[in-house]
């Protein structure tokens, strides 16, 4: 790809190479991720993950998918949640990422309640209606075929099960939005130059600029929602968390 390709495509949050682009950031990224999450959020990504979990309506010993897994923190949280008569799968791209949940996982009372799998989000390695719950959290914005990627998820959904996406979305106050503007796109990569070191990934940016650009023609709010309805789940709903620094979507699969 040649520069004056990137300023062509490089709009929105797509362009070409994107997804090769992503695997060399989770792959730099990995053993910093959770660290530097906390930092960035001042520790509240913990109770995002919660308050996403919170609305889950679990009764023990259900199947959950967790796609795009990362170094796994999603999949402790719902592996608590499911019980020991219950299975969660955590599936991610990385195979860095990968390793850093399975160490982790190593140290669970009960490990063989979670297991993870390297795989691709667009195409899911599991038969349809296999899962009660499929959750995503902090990935859309990271993958090249949003609608796709949700159809993937109704899939291998039980009917009658649910999905769950959560996502970074704007403030719409105008000075939340003034503050989370100035936040997220000139601190971040700035603390982000602790790790990635200003090595820009694949001839294009460095890991932790990608994060503010990312959400940059993301749909949040009734244009997500729609993606939702228009791949197949009905009863959709959303709410946002920390001033709408935050949203999570959610539906059911009738069908």
């Amino acid at each position: 790809m040649n520069n004056k390709q990137k300023k062509i495509e490089v709009i929105g949050h797509q362009f070409v190479g994107k997804e090769e682009y992503i695997k060399r950031v989770f792959q730099n990224i990995a053993p910093y991720y959770d660290v530097m999450n906390k930092i960035m959020t001042w520790g509240i990504v913990d109770r995002w993950r919660h308050l996403l979990i919170n609305k889950i309506p679990f009764q023990g010993g259900e199947k959950v998918l967790d796609v795009c897994t990362g170094t796994g923190e999603m999949a402790f949280l719902l592996a608590e949640k499911v019980g020991i008569e219950g299975k969660v799968i955590g599936i991610d791209f990385s195979q860095e990422m990968l390793q850093c949940a399975r160490k982790k996982a190593a140290r669970l009372k009960h490990p063989e309640i979670v297991t993870f799998v390297r795989g691709d989000a667009l195409k899911l390695p599991f038969s349809a209606d296999t899962f009660d719950y499929v959750i995503m959290g902090f990935a859309l914005r990271n993958i090249t075929d949003i609608l796709e990627a949700v159809k993937e998820m109704i899939r291998v959904c039980k009917k009658g099960g649910m999905v769950f996406c959560q996502d970074i979305s704007c403030p719409q106050n105008l000075i939340l939005k003034a503050g989370f503007k100035l936040y997220f796109t000139q601190f971040v990569p700035l603390l982000g130059r602790l790790v990635d070191k200003g090595e820009k990934l694949c001839n294009y940016l460095p890991a932790y600029s990608w994060l503010p650009l990312s959400l940059q023609g993301f749909p949040q709010g009734e244009e997500m929602m729609q993606h939702f309805i228009d791949a197949g789940l009905q009863e959709g709903k959303y709410f946002t968390i920390s001033g709408g620094i935050v949203t999570v979507y959610w539906g059911k699969k009738i069908k």
